[in-house]
């Protein structure tokens, strides 16, 4: 909606330099009594650039009447305006071009980055000898799969961004997601399946002239990462007491028995008919498998049982282009 306002000019109040740089000017409107309260609703926002060369931000702004009504319902509107100078690095814009008060605020680069340190418990699949810096599988020395959990180190990331654009139903398809793909973040690069979103929300904001024409109509992202600078990818025991039946479909239990030369061997309940097994008894105790899941995994020279694992992540990896994820911070 358009209402008459007449803009009469501009006058500086006070610049503060002794922290930091900061200014106080007045702007001044003459409109119609019936049009104030619109009118508040195109004052600039918070975290709009308002002033060029140098560039200023706003802080905060608050209209009141200086004069009026008149007869005819004219009054006279005084806009104050607190603003701060610009972050060194929001100077310029995404594309490197100088900030201005004409700069659409999808070019402006993030705002409140944070980063801090961040843990995840997790059960170790490895672990590093006090002999060796080299790691070894987490089992005991009879090969069997041990349990434990460890701390391990993440980095938290949160920032806000805008954008002109986004499909805000697809939000949810980014919760808990991994990036399946390398991408380069707030100025950081992330190689793929490194950075899971946390958190992500979108709330539509527009900015508005005098005259009640829409300038700007954007969104504004709070995203919150937390990001393994190894992998988000785990490694995961690939164990059990079962194996697939090729021919007959389904599972089979694994049998264990002592042969004649006194060493224990695995296979089937038919296997250990067939060897005319004594002591033939069910497994209890996992036992590490082969990929294919259909028998258990060999044993090495020294009679231990070569460890296989399932490596991947529990967590989805997208692709996060469609969030327009700043490369620049």
């Amino acid at each position: 909606m358009a209402i008459r306002c007449e803009y009469e000019g501009r006058r500086f109040e006070n610049v503060d330099v002794s922290n930091g740089a900061s200014v106080v000017y007045v702007e001044t409107y003459r409109l119609n009594n019936d049009d104030f309260l619109l009118f508040q609703t195109f004052i600039p926002r918070k975290g709009r650039v308002v002033l060029r060369r140098p560039a200023f931000v706003l802080e905060s702004a608050s209209a009141k009447i200086i004069a009026g009504p008149t007869p005819r319902g004219e009054i006279v509107v005084e806009v104050e305006y607190r603003a701060g100078p610009l972050q060194r690095e929001q100077q310029t814009d995404r594309d490197g071009n100088e900030t201005t008060d004409e700069t659409p605020p999808w070019l402006y680069r993030v705002e409140n980055w944070k980063a801090s340190t961040a843990t995840e418990e997790t059960t170790p699949a490895y672990y590093y000898p006090a002999t060796s810096n080299v790691p070894a599988p987490f089992v005991n020395t009879a090969g069997v799969p041990l349990q434990a959990t460890a701390t391990r180190g993440l980095t938290d990331v949160s920032f806000s961004y805008n954008v002109r654009s986004i499909n805000a139903s697809a939000l949810t398809t980014f919760r808990d997601a991994i990036n399946a793909f390398p991408i380069t973040v707030a100025g950081d690069f992330y190689a793929a399946r490194t950075l899971k979103i946390e958190q992500i929300d979108a709330t539509l904001k527009e900015d508005r002239a005098t005259d009640g024409s829409v300038l700007w109509r954007y969104y504004t992202i709070n995203v919150r990462f937390l990001c393994d600078p190894q992998t988000w990818n785990r490694d995961f025991l690939n164990v059990g007491t079962r194996v697939a039946d090729v021919a007959n479909g389904g599972l089979r239990r694994i049998w264990s028995w002592t042969d004649a030369n006194g060493k224990i061997v695995y296979g089937s309940y038919q296997n250990g008919l067939n060897a005319c097994a004594q002591d033939l008894a069910t497994v209890d105790e996992p036992m590490f498998l082969t990929p294919d899941g259909t028998n258990i995994s060999p044993f090495d020279a020294s009679g231990r049982q070569i460890p296989t694992y399932l490596t991947g992540s529990v967590y989805r990896p997208v692709d996060f282009s469609p969030l327009l994820l700043p490369p620049v911070r």
